[in-house]
């Protein structure tokens, strides 16, 4: 699915066909689907890895570089050491800077984030031939180019986005008020539009966050470990 077809898509949920009279604009959806795959990165990340070279008797090393410079990493996952040889985990701490902020904790002025093997000195790998494989977490992608977010997850995106983009619709109805011609004495009434598109728009992001920690719990339980059970029959 690339960004072009998510707009699509988001038209059709929001009964707002492309055209003269269409309530939002490219831009407009564009950014709502943006809001709504940021949300969506922080429950279920994009998940990469990178082979990092051992260094003897280092403990500290820096960030591997990212997949797509676009979207940097927002935090390690977890490590696995020795590389191609069969290896385990290895404990780690990270100093990292998931707020985009040279001051983050843990962070100093234009420090490049890193993390630190949790080990005693004897156990640090050694071997300069082995290698450290880092699985770690990104922003999901959809854009022009394509995207990182599992088909059964398009329908949830949309849902987010159209929240977000009724949110924004909603911030210029505010200006609508009660009018009444004393001549003909028409009264026209626009003040109950807002309060009507927040309420729609707070339904839909409710739906939406709920979604998120039902597919975020799926997740967990997709990737957590099974207890077989053996006795006699």
């Amino acid at each position: 699915m690339l960004l072009s077809d998510a707009v699509n898509l988001l038209r059709l949920d929001l009964f707002d066909p492309a055209g003269p009279g269409q309530r939002w604009n490219q831009s407009d959806l564009e950014r709502a689907i943006d809001k709504a795959v940021v949300c969506y990165s922080h429950y279920i990340p994009h998940i990469a890895s990178a082979d990092l070279p051992i260094q003897a008797g280092q403990r500290t090393y820096a960030f591997p570089d990212s997949w797509n410079p676009s979207y940097p990493i927002l935090w390690i996952e977890r490590i696995w050491y020795p590389v191609p040889s069969p290896g385990r985990t290895l404990a780690f701490a990270e100093h990292s800077n998931l707020l985009d902020s040279s001051y983050a904790p843990g962070m100093g002025a234009g420090q490049q984030p890193s993390f630190t093997l949790l080990m005693p000195d004897c156990e640090l790998p050694q071997d300069t031939t082995q290698m450290l494989r880092i699985f770690y977490a990104t922003r999901q992608q959809l854009d022009t180019s394509g995207s990182t977010i599992p088909d059964i997850d398009r329908d949830l995106i949309m849902l987010g986005a159209s929240s977000y983009a009724m949110q924004a619709y909603q911030v210029p109805t505010n200006d609508n008020f009660t009018f009444q011609d004393g001549f003909l004495h028409d009264r026209l009434d626009d003040s109950n539009i807002p309060a009507a598109w927040s309420a729609v728009a707070l339904q839909r992001q409710m739906q939406f966050m709920a979604r998120l920690q039902e597919r975020q719990r799926q997740q967990g339980l997709a990737a957590a470990p099974r207890l077989t059970w053996r006795g006699r029959i």
